[in-house]
């Protein structure tokens, strides 16, 4: 799987914490930008605003059978 203009790859991605909420339940994470080979300006990114969809799945998986489906809370 490769990244294009509209679709970014993150590895080793980790949950570091649970938030609850009155709005629902939210996870705090971690994960790591090697594969893109860029420095990313989180300040001006548009990759992780508010409100964008994204698809977790396990290394060893690679969405062939698991995947878990987020919309992005907040930084």
């Amino acid at each position: 799987m490769n990244e294009d203009k509209e679709t970014y790859i993150y590895s080793k991605v980790h949950f570091t914490g649970l938030i609850l909420a009155v709005t629902g339940v939210a996870f705090r994470v971690t994960f790591s930008t090697e594969r893109s080979g860029v420095n990313i300006r989180w300040e001006q990114s548009k990759r992780l605003q508010q409100g964008t969809l994204v698809a977790i799945s396990t290394e060893r998986d690679m969405f062939s059978s698991i995947c878990k489906v987020a919309i992005v809370a907040g930084l």
